[in-house]
């Protein structure tokens, strides 16, 4: 009897055969170009700091007042000739519900975090950029027949509710959009 069911088993499990579904095809595309441009911010080197004046907090008495807007650019040389460009800014360190920049600073020098103040990006013309997606008018820049750009953009500071006073720090996190 025993001898019935391990062969009965046997065969149950011989004639079981894996099973598979064809549920969809991934594509994935890119492009890979002659090369890239070299960047200077403010007329240094790729990554830099910039710094915003120091504001009161009557100067962002209210939700959504901003203060402290300061310029800053990328130039662009070594680049191709003919096309456009624009800065393409990462969704890290974003506010998800405002799409400006998170205050990241940490007490120092008995110094405490600013409460309520984030860090907004403005496009050329001062048009706030949605960091959640690069919206805003966040205009593609031609590159001149040198093979050089310049992309103009300024941050400030944005209320987002009662200001604390104390330290501001924001990282903005790109790379270069070519069309």
């Amino acid at each position: 009897m025993k001898t019935k069911a391990l062969l009965i088993l046997g065969l149950t499990m011989g004639m079981s055969a894996p099973v598979a579904a064809f549920n969809g095809v991934i594509t994935i595309n890119g492009e890979v170009t002659a090369g890239t441009c070299a960047i200077a911010v403010n007329g240094g080197t790729a990554s830099a700091t910039v710094t915003l004046p120091t504001v009161s907090t009557n100067a962002l008495g209210s939700i959504g007042q901003t203060a402290g807007a300061t310029g800053f650019n990328l130039a662009l040389t070594s680049c191709p000739t003919t096309g456009s460009v624009r800065a393409y800014f990462e969704n890290i360190g974003v506010e998800q519900t405002t799409g400006n920049l998170s205050n990241k600073a940490v007490a120092s020098g008995g110094k405490n975090p600013a409460q309520n103040v984030e860090v907004q990006i403005l496009s050329a013309n001062s048009t706030p950029i949605d960091l959640r997606t690069n919206t805003g008018n966040n205009v593609l820049v031609n590159f001149s027949a040198t093979g050089g750009a310049t992309l103009y953009y300024s941050a400030q500071y944005i209320a987002t509710g009662a200001v604390g006073a104390g330290l501001v720090s924001a990282d903005l996190i790109y790379s270069l959009d070519y069309h």
